[in-house]
C-alpha cells in the first residue's frame, strides 16, 4: 500500500504537458501561418488527379508507377490509344478484358487516398471560414472523380466523409 501511495505522490509533475510534447511536431499556431491548414492539401490533390511518375499506391501494391496503372492500362486501352501487339502477361490484360487483380483497384484506391482525403481536410477547415479555397478544392475533386467514375461507374461521392459506410451515387 505504501508503494502505491509513493508512486502516485511522485508520478505526476506540474510540467506534464511540456515534458510529454514532442518538440519536433508542428503546432496549431504553425498550421495557421501561411494558411497551411488549408493550402497544404492543394498540392496533394493536384498532383494526384493525373499522377505522373512515382506514386504511393497502397501497402500491398508492388508497382511504383501510378500513371501506368491509372491511365495506360485502363483508360488508354478502352479509348483505343493503346493496344497489345503481343499476348503479354499470358494474354490476361486490359485489352482482352481479363484484368489483373493487383491492377484494377489502383485508380479507386489512389484517388480516394490522395485526393478525396485531402479534399475532406480542406472541407473541414475551410468550408465556412474560406469559401474560395473550398470552391477550388471542389473543382479539383470533380476533376479527379470524373476520371474515376468513367472507369468504375457509381462511386461513394455525395456523403463521403460523413460516416464509415458511404452509399454509392450514380
Amino acid at each position: 500500500m505504501l508503494g502505491v501511495l509513493t508512486f502516485f505522490g511522485v508520478s505526476c509533475t506540474k510540467n506534464y504537458l511540456k515534458l510529454n510534447t514532442n518538440a519536433n511536431n508542428i503546432t496549431e499556431e504553425m498550421r495557421d501561418k501561411d494558411n497551411l491548414r488549408v493550402g497544404g492539401f492543394f498540392p496533394q490533390m493536384q498532383q494526384n488527379v493525373f499522377p505522373a511518375g512515382q506514386g504511393d499506391l497502397s501497402d500491398q501494391m508492388k508497382y511504383a508507377n501510378a500513371y501506368q496503372l491509372m491511365q495506360n492500362l485502363v483508360g488508354d486501352v478502352y479509348s483505343g490509344y493503346m493496344g497489345a501487339t503481343d499476348t503479354w502477361n499470358d494474354n490476361k490484360n486490359g485489352t482482352t478484358y481479363s484484368f489483373t487483380p493487383d491492377w484494377y483497384g489502383v485508380p479507386f484506391n489512389h484517388t480516394y487516398k490522395n485526393v478525396m482525403s485531402a479534399w475532406l481536410s480542406i472541407k473541414r477547415n475551410a468550408q465556412v471560414e474560406n469559401p474560395a479555397a473550398f470552391a477550388l478544392a471542389q473543382i479539383i475533386k470533380v476533376e479527379a472523380m470524373h476520371r474515376i467514375t468513367d472507369i468504375y461507374g457509381p462511386l461513394p461521392y455525395k456523403k463521403y466523409g460523413e460516416s464509415e459506410s458511404v452509399p454509392y451515387d450514380s
